[in-house]
Formats: structure tokens, sequence, C-alpha cells
């Protein structure tokens, strides 16, 4: 009997250190609810009473959250000094086990038809934190080298992932002037780095995908300058070549990686 009670005993206790176990180390809770992120720029279209032209005013960026499982309940949160939020994302940025939202605020002339209208502001780049019932947000990021003769230098599209195969995420963005951002938090700091810079690059699109089969990340990104679809690999250093071409009259606004084709 002492022999039995001996061995409840044991398997008490390894049933009891093994429910600490999963509490510390529980994997990601994938049942949890998901929301559709949206950045969103409104844009007030008038027409010029003398020339006719149209001319576009913008009002403040905002973040469009819907809930599905609560019958796509609608959270905006805008930004008063933003204009443009070309892109809002979702991952864990920071590294820190948490899924955060980024969302990026860039700038574009009040008079598209008049550059010399636009407005210096910095393209930046907010963290949303969500914590007891609210999103807490950062600035984690500001891209000041816009030209004010031309505020339409702007960001188009940004993804979040593991691009240089370190084991951590980053956030990777294009922009329409100043090449392809990497912006990573290294010991408690925010870093960035540009590769591919090119002024005339016009990138509408990119996605982190392993899009050549070996098991390591890279960045694909479509240019609307020179119409080329590039790869971009991280290898002690960063190396870019053209994949293809598309034709001149193509812009792409778009683009995802998969197998389409069930093979």
């Amino acid at each position: 009997m002492l022999k039995k009670e001996k061995i409840l005993l044991i398997l008490f206790l390894a049933l009891i250190f093994s429910l600490i176990l999963v509490q510390q180390y529980k994997p990601i809770d994938i049942s949890k609810d998901n929301e559709l992120i949206l950045g969103i720029s409104p844009f007030t279209v008038t027409i010029d009473n003398e020339t006719g032209e149209q001319i576009y005013v913008t009002g403040k960026a905002k973040v469009l959250i819907a809930h599905p499982n609560e019958n796509w309940r609608i959270e905006e949160i805008f930004d008063p000094n933003g204009i443009v939020a070309h892109k809002a994302a979702v991952g864990d940025i920071d590294n820190d086990g948490n899924i955060e939202m980024v969302s990026i605020y860039s700038c574009v002339p009040r008079d598209v038809n008049d550059p010399s209208k636009g407005l210096l502001i910095p393209i930046n780049i907010k963290k949303f934190d969500f914590e007891n019932g609210v999103f807490n947000e950062e600035i984690i990021y500001s891209i000041n080298d816009t030209d004010p003769s031309n505020c339409f230098i702007t960001e188009r599209s940004a993804d979040i992932g593991d691009v240089d195969n370190d084991g951590e995420n980053e956030l990777v963005i294009g922009t329409h002037e100043m090449g392809i951002y990497i912006i990573k938090y290294n010991e408690n700091k925010w870093e960035s780095n540009i590769i591919d810079k090119d002024p005339n690059a016009g990138i509408h699109t990119l996605i982190i995908a392993d899009a050549d089969g070996d098991n390591r990340n890279e960045i694909i990104s479509a240019s609307d300058g020179d119409n080329t679809v590039k790869m971009h690999e991280f290898d002690g250093e960063w190396i870019s070549k053209d994949i293809f071409n598309t034709t001149k009259e193509d812009i792409t606004w778009a683009m995802d990686f998969g197998n389409v084709d069930n093979d």
C-alpha cells in the first residue's frame, strides 16, 4: 500500500510540474479571435472653378479595426498628424512574444497638381500594443528625408518577418523614392538600414517569402520605375538581383507568394 501511495504521489507531482511548464512555455493560442486591419486615407475631391482641375484635399489618416466575431464591430484609430496610411501590418515586430499592430503614416501634397503645396511631414511608423482594453501607441521610427517640394515621396508597402534569417522579425518598408527600409529592434532601440536605394524605383509592393526554396527568407519587390521584380537576400550583406521584368505599361499594386497550382 505504501508503494502504491508513493507512485500516486510521484504521478501527482509530475502532473503539477507539467502544468507549471505548460503555463510558462505555452504556445500561442491560435484559437483567439483575429481582427481585420485596414490603413485608410480620407480624401475629398473638389473642382477648381477657374481651371476645372480636380483638387485632392486630405483628411486625417486612420487605422480601421474590424472584429468579425463581434458582428464586424468597427474601431477607428486616427492620427492627427498623418495624412496617408498606406499600410497596416500585424506581427511580433519587437520579438517580445506578443502580436502588435503597425501602421505607417506619410504625406502627399494637398494639391496633386501643384507639388509645391506639399507638406513636409515625416513618414511615421507607429506600433500599437493592446493592453488593459486599450491600444497604446508609440512612434518607433520616423523617416525624415522627404523633399518639401515633392511630398509624394511616400511608403507604399510593408511586411513583417525574419528577413535576415537570424530568428527575429524585422519590419520592411518599400518606398516610392527612398529605396527599401529595414527596421529592426536591437538591444532596446530601433535601427534602420536602407537597401537598393533608387530614386526612380517606385516600389508599390513587396513581400517577405522563401521565394527560391532554400529555407531562407528573401524580400521580393516590384518596381514601377524600371518595371523589374527583384529578390533581395541577406548573406552577410544584402544582395539584390533582378528576377524578371514586367511591361512598361504595367503598374504592380499588389503581390503575394504561395502554391497556387497545388503542386
